[in-house]
C-alpha cells in the first residue's frame, strides 16, 4: 500500500539572527518553540532541561528536535539518552491547533490506508535516534491538482486579514514517551509570528 508523501508547494526556510535566536519561517508565518511542558514527576527525575535554537529540547532522558515544516508536518528527531529502550505511543499523542481543536497524530511511516487507525508504538533502542514526521491525521486528503495525498494546513494561507488574527497564537504537539513502563508526556508549545523581513540585497542597500 502507498505510504504518505509530502506533496506540498510551500518551501521551508530557517531564518537565524544568532544561533540562539532561530525560528522556522515559511509562507505567512514564523514558528518559534516557546516552551516544552512535562509532568512534575518527569522534571524531578530527568531535570529541568533546556531549549536551544528555538526548536530543540534536551533533558537527561531525551534529546529532541521538533521543527514545523511548511505548516503541514513536524520534523522530529528524538535521541534516546538512557541505558534502555524508549517507546513512543503515537495513539496517546495529539496536536492542538491555534483554534484549540485537538487532532489525532499520525506519522510518516504509516500507510495512507491506515491513517486514523490504531498505530503500534515505535521502539527507540538506547543511544539511537528516531527520525520521523508527525502530522494531524484528519488533515490528510486526496488532491486532484497534484494527483497525490496532501496534508492541509492548520492556519490560514494567503489571507492577510486572517493571518493577523493568528499572530501570537500557539500550536501544541503532545508526544508521549515511555521509559521503564512510565509514560512521560512532552508538550511542544510553538508560537505563531510574522516572518522576519527578507534581507535586502547588497545592490539595493547601495542605491
Amino acid at each position: 500500500m502507498k505510504r504518505m508523501t509530502w506533496a506540498v508547494p510551500v518551501i521551508l526556510v530557517v531564518v537565524c539572527s544568532t544561533l540562539s535566536g532561530c525560528a522556522t519561517r515559511y509562507g505567512d508565518y514564523s514558528f518559534a518553540l516557546k516552551a516544552v511542558e512535562r509532568p512534575t514527576a518527569t522534571t524531578a527525575k530527568y531535570g529541568e532541561g533546556a531549549i536551544s535554537n528555538n526548536y530543540s529540547f534536551e533533558d537527561t532522558m531525551v534529546s529532541l528536535s521538533c521543527i514545523p515544516n511548511d505548516r503541514r508536518t513536524f520534523n522530529l528527531l528524538l535521541k534516546n539518552k538512557t541505558d534502555g529502550s524508549l517507546k513512543v505511543n503515537w495513539d496517546d499523542g495529539a496536536i492542538v491547533d491555534a483554534d484549540g481543536v485537538t487532532h489525532q497524530i499520525s506519522h510518516s511511516t504509516v500507510k495512507v490506508i491506515d491513517i486514523g487507525r490504531a498505530q503500534p508504538p515505535t521502539m527507540i533502542p538506547k543511544g539511537s535516534v528516531l527520525n520521523d514526521a508527525v502530522f494531524p491525521a484528519d488533515k490528510v486528503e486526496w488532491s486532484d491538482l497534484v494527483k497525490d495525498y496532501i496534508i492541509l494546513p492548520m492556519v490560514p494561507i494567503g489571507d492577510e486579514q486572517a493571518r493577523q488574527g493568528y499572530i501570537g497564537k500557539t500550536i501544541r504537539l503532545i508526544l508521549p514517551v515511555e521509559n521503564e513502563g512510565v509514560k512521560h508526556e512532552y508538550t511542544f508549545v510553538f508560537e505563531l509570528g510574522a516572518p522576519p523581513e527578507k534581507p535586502k540585497s547588497a545592490k539595493a542597500a547601495t542605491q
